[in-house]
């Protein structure tokens, strides 16, 4: 299951849930409990240079090799 980021329009609070996208329309703020907080569409980062694509590090120790994934 995905995870979507809202924000209550209410209190203002803004969390993270793991819900299926069929059912992230019945989310309710954790904090008020309002009905119908606002998705928030966040950008995804990985850790890097400014402009750079991120890759495999030497430190990598989920690969079997650098550059590989399995």
């Amino acid at each position: 299951m995905p995870f979507f980021d809202f924000k209550c329009d209410s209190c203002g609070h803004r969390f993270t849930v793991r819900v299926s996208n069929q059912e992230k329309e019945k989310v309710t703020c954790p904090e008020c409990g309002a009905s119908h907080p606002r998705q928030i569409f966040t950008p995804f980062a990985i850790g890097g240079k400014s402009g750079s694509v991120a890759g495999p590090s030497e430190s990598c120790s989920g690969c079997n090799q650098r550059g590989g994934f399995g």
